[in-house]
């Protein structure tokens, strides 16, 4: 079964502008709201494939109920989300060109709620995926590397999109597979990446701000098929983990995983399927990998 964990999540708020002028009243052209976090969006991407996930984390406050009124209508994503007493925040996403986010800190996670979100975490089995992802509230973080590491002792697979203390921390483990982008590395990023495959055996995805790929795994590639598209969209980085995961699961090899991770992001980027699972093996044929020697 594969878990995803989402100890931040946010109630997205998404508004459409041609353009944003400071100082002045800018009104938008259209707005929604929708379910947000990595690991959700995580979720999300994996109920486009017809993969089921249970979603863990923390939700609360006036915002608890109209979030999970957007993820009852996925059919393959379990809510076990903690009840917690602060907030779930409000998250900004303003749709122009390029996108910008306006994040919000978020709840803070009390000892006593933490301990009830560890209990379900320990009733994972072998063989299960865990997948951590998006923002961990500061409060919380030795207590989430303690639980990584004694989940993976437990044989799950476990999958980190996160903080780069909370990489570097787990990187003895039983890891599957490491999400890196921009943000998380400030030297080169192929050394880093190759570094936490030595260190884990975990295949590194890393995607950059502009779009440009690097996979490290028994071999190194690297790709441009996420560059140079005149489209904008949040989560591009979950898809990929989402897309990498589904191939895995129908047996794939590493290089097949790859072109599949590409392809999911590039359709969930494009957001123009009709037949999703027709135009996604269509464009996972047409994907391109160099191999980086």
């Amino acid at each position: 079964m594969i878990y995803t964990c989402t100890c931040n999540p946010s109630l997205d708020y998404y508004l459409s502008f041609d353009e944003i002028t400071p100082g002045i009243t800018n009104r938008s052209n259209f707005e929604s709201f929708n379910a947000g976090g990595k690991g959700i969006n995580v979720s999300i991407a994996l109920d486009k494939l017809n993969i089921r996930s249970c979603a863990f984390g923390f939700l609360g406050g006036f915002t608890k109920e109209f979030y999970l009124s957007f993820l009852y209508k996925y059919q393959n994503i379990q809510p076990m989300f903690t009840t917690i007493k602060d907030n779930t925040r409000i998250d900004i996403k303003l749709r122009t060109i390029p996108e910008t986010s306006l994040n919000a800190v978020g709840p803070k996670i009390s000892k006593e709620e933490f301990e009830k979100f560890k209990n379900r975490i320990e009733k994972l089995f072998p063989g299960d995926t865990l997948i951590v992802s998006g923002n961990i509230q500061e409060e919380i973080q030795d207590d989430m590397i303690e639980l990584i590491k004694k989940v993976s002792k437990d044989g799950i697979d476990v999958v980190i999109d996160t903080n780069i203390k909370m990489i570097d921390a787990c990187l003895d483990h039983n890891i599957k597979l490491i999400r890196i982008d921009d943000e998380d590395v400030k030297e080169d990023v192929l050394s880093y990446a190759k570094m936490l495959h030595e260190k884990t055996g975990a295949v590194v995805l890393y995607y950059g701000s502009n779009g440009h790929c690097i996979f490290v795994g028994d071999k190194i590639y690297s790709s441009d098929e996420l560059a140079n598209i005149n489209k904008v969209g949040f989560g591009i980085g979950d898809s990929m983990v989402a897309g990498y995961i589904y191939s895995t699961i129908r047996g794939a090899n590493y290089l097949e995983s790859i072109k599949y991770a590409l392809a999911t992001a590039k359709i969930n980027l494009l957001n123009e399927s009709n037949d999703y699972h027709s135009e996604l093996n269509e464009l996972y044929k047409k994907m391109e990998v160099n191999e980086i020697i």
